[in-house]
């Protein structure tokens, strides 16, 4: 593994402690880390295997890829705190002031030929944020300048054939349910999406074991899904139907405002990806729809008076109609029972939902 360069500084972040940062003062760089990626999903579910390691979650990583490997001169934050061990040829967990480390052996989820018993692989493995704290000085400049000439350069379109075809798809399936107007997804045109189902699960035990630490923010969510099923903006759903291609699990977590106090909101994560894809990796944005915002400036200034309005809760006034709804399913615990619901109406943090809804508001009108 050639060293081809040393960095000034790099930061490691643990990622359930972000405020909480480790500097190592001397790292190596090299193109390519030849380091096989991690299974995060085979880990979180080994960790389910085994009652003493089922508190222990890693997140999910793009591709598995590792990113950095720290060595001896950073025990300073990866000494053992605490230390979790089963019984023998178990796995054992070793917390460090960067999170969990899971270490030992464990049999691998392939079977070789020729053997009748599946290998046994040992391994160490740790999750954290990295992060070089430099940035080269003319991708600084040339970000400065991109951002000064914002909106009053025209935009340049380097995907219009795919612009084209999610305006064809949303035009086409636009249409009034007899309550209020339904939109579908405009798929890219080869959908990715695979069965992150557990996945899921292992995000919502973390989720669970936050809330518990937190029985009145536990409370206000809890409400939060109540309140949205009894306006159907979500709704219960089976646990066997639609077809797995068609499902996609979004995680979610609570989220508050320091100027609006005992509000939470429940937002669903669409950019979380397995395997290297999520929800909006399949979904384009679709053309800018927004007027532009110099020319709203401008505007300003022609009258002495200027009037401005906004549609509350726009994207929850817009349907999804049904054939994309399974891609919009999320989890949650009753009664120590893990329940499916599904969003029916377009979701804040979709790359598709601002296009979707100011397309529908442009292009339609109520019947």
């Amino acid at each position: 593994m050639p060293l081809s360069k040393i960095s000034e500084t790099v930061t490691v972040t643990p990622f359930d402690k972000v405020n909480q940062q480790f500097s190592i003062a001397r790292a190596y760089g090299t193109p390519c880390l030849n380091v096989s990626p991690a299974n995060v999903l085979e880990l979180n579910q080994l960790c389910n295997t085994f009652k003493e390691l089922s508190h222990i979650y890693f997140p999910d990583i793009a591709n598995g890829a590792i990113g950095a490997l720290l060595g001896v001169n950073t025990f300073a934050f990866t000494y053992p705190v605490d230390v979790i061990q089963g019984s023998k040829e178990r796995p054992f967990g070793v917390k460090t002031k960067l999170g969990w480390t899971l270490a030992g052996e464990y049999e691998l989820s392939h079977k070789t030929m020729n053997t009748k018993k599946p290998p046994r692989q040992p391994f160490v493995y740790h999750v954290c944020r990295k992060d070089i704290e430099e940035e080269p000085l003319d991708e600084l400049v040339q970000r400065f300048w991109k951002i000064e000439a914002e909106d009053t350069v025209p935009e340049q379109n380097e995907d219009s054939s795919l612009d084209q075809l999610a305006v064809q798809t949303i035009e086409n399936s636009i249409c009034h349910n007899g309550e209020r107007f339904q939109s579908g997804f405009p798929w890219k045109p080869v959908k990715k999406l695979q069965n992150n189902y557990f996945s899921a699960v292992t995000q919502l035990k973390s989720l669970q074991k936050r809330l518990q630490n937190d029985p009145g923010l536990n409370q206000k969510y809890n409400q939060t899904l109540q309140t949205d099923v009894d306006k159907n903006f979500v709704k219960p759903v089976e646990m066997q139907a639609p077809p797995l291609e068609t499902i996609w699990y979004l995680p979610h977590h609570p989220v508050t405002n320091p100027n609006k106090p005992g509000k939470v909101r429940r937002v669903a994560n669409a950019a979380s990806k397995f395997r290297g894809e999520s929800l909006n990796s399949n979904l384009p944005t679709g053309p800018d729809l927004l007027n532009n915002f110099v020319g709203v400036l401008l505007r300003f200034s022609e009258h002495p008076v200027a009037v401005l309005s906004d549609i509350e809760g726009v994207f929850i006034q817009i349907a999804v109609r049904q054939e994309d709804q399974p891609a919009l399913r999320c989890l949650w615990m009753i009664d120590n029972s893990i329940r499916q619901f599904q969003f029916t109406r377009l979701i804040f943090g979709a790359t598709c939902s601002p296009f979707c809804a100011k397309t529908t508001k442009v292009n339609f009108q109520p019947p």
